[in-house]
């Protein structure tokens, strides 16, 4: 590949490195209070939205049901989650924060904002970039008939 068909050609790279590092920058204020990326996405996602099934959860995260599993039952045993079976649908289960949950939920919430900014990127420059990327989410998780 010559150098100018690589640099007209579409590389998803940056986006990749992007996310890796925007991960990365979460972890010096998600380390402190014990907590992954993932489990941090969950117990937002159950803050905004209590009482939701791991379906619910891994659609709302676009995870795979699979991974939010284990990542609850290890919330649960710090006690953080609390999960129950559905009274209407037994093989379903209906996860909620716990008292603890919450104040964590609530103390966490400003982590964006401090892992964002890290960088020194302010909300006016990080504002058009979620923009676009919650255009290539809606874009990419959409069926496009014919495509």
């Amino acid at each position: 590949m010559n150098q100018e068909t690589a640099d007209t050609s579409l590389n998803s790279f940056p986006l990749y490195a992007v996310a890796r590092l925007v991960v990365q920058a979460y972890r010096p204020y998600l380390d402190p209070v014990g907590l992954t990326y993932p489990q941090y996405l969950i117990i937002q996602a159950l803050s905004d939205s209590d009482g939701l099934s791991v379906t619910q959860i891994a659609d709302k995260l676009l995870l795979d049901a699979g991974t939010i599993t284990p990542i609850l039952k290890r919330l649960q045993t710090r006690g953080v989650v609390l999960r129950e079976r559905s009274k209407k649908d037994e093989r379903s289960v209906i996860n909620h924060l716990s008292g603890e949950g919450r104040v964590l939920a609530h103390d966490t919430r400003s982590i964006s904002e401090l892992a964002l900014n890290r960088g020194l990127m302010r909300s006016h420059q990080i504002k058009p970039l979620l923009d676009h990327a919650e255009y290539m989410l809606k874009q990419l998780t959409t069926v496009h008939p014919g495509l």
